[in-house]
């Protein structure tokens, strides 16, 4: 006796939409902040791994086609992509934000949440093209000190930035990052004048990553120190 495959299995398959009680709840809910590339697998897992849980998870695979505008839903499937792709946007860190932003793209842009996850892992994983850099060079050198709540928020902001470029092909040396971060708080903490004299002693080709990292930690604990 042959057995036949029911209908719906021969139809191609789609973004799946499902409008639950919690998807509002999605709006002011963090899951995981993406930093940089590195942190972008565990990131996408997480991400979808939540959707899951609502029965949501397809609204972000790029790879499946949307439903038409005449399908049975297409109101409900747009809505919800939108709500999921401002939630996405909530999910990422300031710098991330700020690069999504200069390319137009955001919170409360009314974008789907396959778009989204797209703009961010091109944005996150960047190129070595002229313009990928410059776009990158625009928000590094626009973090501003005074509108972060603390100096460990202003370092981290100027080291996820600095990082970006070193998830390119055409990296920035990591002395650039700390003049960065030195100017402003020069005024503020006593280490600024003591890591200048230690630049005196290191050569420029040797002052790397770690070399940051390590001064940085001597800012940020003078900094809380001084409650600030």
């Amino acid at each position: 006796m042959s057995s036949q495959q029911p209908a719906e299995n021969s139809a191609p398959k789609t973004q799946r939409y499902c409008l639950t009680a919690n998807i509002e709840g999605l709006r002011t809910e963090r899951v995981i902040t993406l930093e940089n590339a590195a942190d972008l697998k565990l990131w996408k897992s997480l991400i979808s791994f939540r959707l899951q849980s609502l029965g949501c998870q397809d609204l972000i695979r790029g790879d499946l086609a949307r439903p038409k505008p005449e399908d049975k839903g297409y109101a409900d499937w747009g809505y919800c992509s939108i709500v999921i792709g401002n939630w996405i946007c909530n999910q990422v860190s300031t710098s991330v934000k700020r690069r999504l932003e200069n390319r137009g793209v955001g919170e409360g842009k009314g974008m789907f949440a396959d778009d989204l996850m797209d703009k961010i892992e091109k944005i996150v994983l960047g190129d070595s093209s002229a313009q990928s850099i410059l776009e990158r060079l625009i928000p590094f050198w626009g973090i501003d000190y005074e509108e972060c709540d603390s100096v460990e928020e202003f370092i981290r902001e100027v080291y996820n930035e600095m990082q970006a470029f070193h998830d390119l092909k055409a990296p920035l040396p990591w002395i650039i990052a700390l003049a960065k971060v030195l100017d402003p708080l020069e005024d503020d903490l006593l280490s600024v004048a003591l890591i200048r004299d230690e630049l005196k002693e290191i050569p420029a080709d040797e002052f790397t990553r770690e070399k940051f990292l390590i001064l940085s930690e001597r800012l940020k604990i003078e900094a809380e120190m001084k409650g600030i």
